[in-house]
């Protein structure tokens, strides 16, 4: 059983309990109706059965009570108005209240089964630590030459001589995330697609790339017919097919949604919970407040969902606690209460939210909002925290989140190194080749960084042709591994000007936390990188203690 599986039996648990719960949850609130007939703290009754009556509201429609949940709305709205009136309540009114309460498991009858979902298509994926492609290639040299060339950047490369052995290897569920080929558009091309799309009853689920000697308009088309995201002449330009790779990937891998909801009703939270977990999203949940920070900054969530009536607090109370503190000023939140009036609306979202969903929501309409804001805010993100050329963090952003990870490793004593990369005599790349010829190399050493540090490291283009990064719990020796691996596959990328092949190399410094434990690690490293320049560059240097001599 799989994990998607798994959650829909989750799910499908969660509502049969709600079902078996019910009748109970119906009889208290019936007995607690009853209590206002004889009550001397009538005020004080309404209250608590408001409140169960808005959590009905909200949950009966979720679990498959939609004329429950309706009714339960009624009620709540009739005994908000009870609280507020001037004029006290009488006892024909408190009957008829009494005997609608009453009447409420009758609209429990009517249930609606339970909704199998199908994922959604825009659930993001969960992103692979090594991207894998297949190479194939009719040609022994032509394979191990750009198998060469794509291992340095980091990939897992499996290459192929026929479209029969690769179409074996598909057959056995070996998947790639892409799939590049050096073809002369013959008739084996079209049958290789012809079986991939009758093996996968469509389209063969991995991404296209084609290399050629042809570059006319009909083995083009024939390209785009298969849906191929790239198509490139040969001599390949390997810095420019590796950007379109990155590109490609970019456009569909993305780290899970990270999402934390905030309600005091159990039952619905782990509804909501599952049900965004299936689309692939992380999620935490909050039942009690006073847990809300302690588990916002464990999770860092992206979206936060909140309950606007919660016991003791209200979610505006929250937001705006929230919002007190910096780091969460620009994390959307997003009420969630059975409360339909729309003044009650408007002054909550004025009240630090940013929208508001009304209970019961469908459980796909709670996947696309929760998709559409979450995927919003990190383009707005990026726009700001990246650098648009290379997609790596900018120069303060860098700065940002090294104090960061500084102060965590203080608590966890984790060894931490930062390291500062700069291009050796990238201004004669520039004068020599053109400053698009220097994006392009730029970009290359972006992509290989990318690759060749793990997704948990930190990475930066700290400005020009210099880049930084934290390798998180990474010992001094195992980060000069890293770095010299880095130096010599940077060296070894051809870059193409004018069917001419030239190369470039690197300089790097590095400093580890238990030689710089704050904040001077970074001038630390840029000290080292420079030694690295000044003794002859194409190395790596490592800062030491401040009095020893480097």
């Amino acid at each position: 059983m799989d994990n998607q599986e798994q959650l829909q039996q989750q799910l499908v648990a969660l509502k049969q309990s709600y079902a078996a719960k019910l009748a109970s949850e119906l009889a208290s609130l019936n007995t607690l109706a009853n209590t206002l007939l004889d009550s001397q703290e009538i005020e004080s009754v309404l209250s608590e059965l408001h409140q169960k009556l808005h959590k009905l509201a909200g949950s009966g429609g979720t679990f498959g009570f939609p004329q429950l949940s309706q009714a339960a709305r009624e009620l709540e709205t009739q005994v908000q108005a009870l609280l507020h009136t001037q004029d006290g309540v009488n006892k024909p009114v408190l009957d008829d209240l009494v005997s609608r309460v009453a009447a409420l498991h009758e609209h429990a009858k009517s249930v609606n089964q339970p909704e199998t979902m199908e994922k959604p298509a825009c659930v993001p994926p969960s992103l692979s630590e090594t991207r894998t492609i297949h190479l194939l290639a009719t040609q022994v040299e032509t394979a191990n030459d750009l198998k060469k060339e794509l291992v340095n950047f980091g990939y897992s490369v499996a290459s192929f001589l026929t479209y029969t052995a690769h179409l074996n290897e598909l057959k056995q569920g070996k998947i790639p995330e892409a799939i590049v080929i050096d073809t002369d558009f013959s008739a084996d091309v079209a049958d290789y697609f012809a079986h991939g799309r009758e093996l996968f009853q469509g389209e063969i689920p991995s991404e296209f790339i084609f290399i050629s000697n042809r570059d006319d308009f009909r083995a083009q088309i024939m390209a785009a017919r298969v849906g191929a995201q790239g198509y490139f002449k040969k001599p390949v330009d390997i810095p420019k097919l590796v950007d379109r790779l990155e590109r490609t990937f970019n456009q569909r891998d993305v780290a899970p949604y990270r999402v934390m909801i905030v309600d005091d009703d159990i039952d619905l939270a782990c509804h909501y919970q599952l049900v965004l977990q299936r689309a692939g999203m992380e999620v935490g949940v909050v039942t009690e407040p006073t847990e809300l920070f302690a588990a916002a900054d464990e999770l860092r969530p992206e979206l936060i969902l909140m309950d606007i009536h919660m016991p003791g607090y209200s979610g505006t109370e929250l937001a705006r606690m929230l919002r007190m503190r910096d780091e969460w000023l620009g994390v959307p939140i997003v009420y969630l209460s059975a409360e339909t009036d729309l003044q009650m609306h408007i002054k909550a979202m004025l009240n630090g939210g940013d929208d508001f969903l009304t209970k019961p929501i469908a459980d796909n309409y709670l996947i696309a909002a929760v998709t559409a804001r979450v995927a919003r805010a990190r383009q707005l993100n990026n726009l700001i925290s990246r650098d648009s050329m290379t997609g790596l963090l900018k120069h303060v952003n860098f700065k940002e989140q090294l104090v960061t990870e500084l102060e965590r490793s203080r608590r966890t004593q984790e060894p931490l190194v930062v390291a500062m990369f700069d291009i050796d005599h990238f201004k004669k790349v520039n004068d020599t080749y053109g400053h698009g010829m220097g994006d392009r190399v730029i970009k290359a050493l972006a992509h290989l960084l990318k690759q060749r540090l793990r997704k948990t490291d930190i990475v930066a283009r700290y400005g020009g042709e210099e880049f930084a990064a934290v390798l998180l719990n990474c010992t001094v020796e195992a980060a000069c591994d890293i770095l010299n691996d880095i130096r010599e596959k940077f060296a070894a990328i051809p870059f193409m000007h004018d069917e001419l092949s030239f190369s470039c190399t690197l300089s790097s410094g590095m400093a580890t936390n238990t030689e710089y434990p704050d904040f001077s690690i970074l001038e630390a490293a840029d000290g080292a990188l420079y030694d690295a320049k000044r003794s002859g560059r194409n190395k790596v240097c490592v800062a030491l203690r401040k009095e020893e001599t480097v």
